[in-house]
């Protein structure tokens, strides 16, 4: 008997109309995740050293995020969330695939009702050919809309990759 598949027929329909989907259920990425990795991505030293800064001090990409990168390499506890099979299972599903290739972790950390990052395809900013790409969003603290957490624009993939733009200024309307 083989198991049920971790992914639905009617998730990956979503994932293909819309170009996201809301919770994944995965069953060992529970609290215990977020007590046991949080604490190591919050002692990156540059998250440590930029969340202090008072906001006027700070370019217009920082007081949108502090973003930290990669944080596998320097913090073991990470690692088994980076290359979590069930989660690599899921996106390779949704994207139609056999393999990924991981492009990078990392950590964005948004203050809640600070300054927003404009509309935009992450594709365009990663230095790769192959556009069967996606961002797996893992939220370990209380992000909701109210507060600002990250939002997409529903079939904004069917448009085609655009071409990188300056998500820190606002865009012309």
């Amino acid at each position: 008997m083989s198991a049920a598949p971790i992914v639905s027929e009617e998730l990956i329909e979503q994932f293909r109309s819309d170009g996201f989907v809301g919770r994944v259920p995965i069953s060992s990425a529970t609290p215990s995740w977020r007590d046991s990795v949080w604490p190591s991505i919050g002692r990156s030293p540059i998250a440590s050293a930029e969340t202090n800064r008072p906001l006027g001090e700070k370019s217009l990409y920082e007081q949108s995020f502090t973003q930290c990168m990669n944080l596998w390499e320097d913090n073991p506890e990470v690692l088994p969330l980076t290359f979590h099979p069930k989660i690599s299972e899921v996106a390779a599903t949704l994207i139609g695939v056999l393999a990924l290739r991981l492009w990078h972790d990392q950590a964005l950390y948004q203050r809640c009702r600070r300054r927003y990052t404009e509309p935009h395809q992450d594709q365009p900013y990663w230095p790769m050919n192959e556009i069967d790409t996606l961002s797996a969003w893992i939220t370990f603290d209380g992000s909701t809309r109210e507060n600002g957490c990250m939002a997409y624009i529903p079939g904004s993939h069917l448009v085609g990759v655009r071409k990188s733009s300056n998500i820190f200024t606002p865009m012309r309307r």
